[in-house]
């Protein structure tokens, strides 16, 4: 799987009409190979509560994970 984090390291997040009109001077295109444990589409989501909860917490821990690579690469910025 590609995992894919876009990071506006500004202190504001720009909008539409800042992307569109050059207004940014800087994004962060952050492109990670993931390998995905083949349980995690072995299940039922709909119907196995276990199994979802297991699906959850994989893509909670994404989460996290991401929250920190954002960080970390908000930290490199000169």
């Amino acid at each position: 799987m590609l995992d894919v984090t876009v990071v506006y390291p500004q202190q504001t997040i720009p909008g539409f009409w800042d992307l569109i009109s050059g207004a940014v001077p800087k994004v962060i295109i952050d492109i990670r190979t993931r390998e995905l444990d083949p349980a995690l589409w072995q299940g039922d989501y709909e119907n196995d509560p276990a199994f979802r909860q297991t699906v959850q917490n994989w893509v909670n821990q994404l989460w996290k994970e991401k929250d920190a690579r954002i960080d970390e690469l908000r930290a490199e910025r000169p």
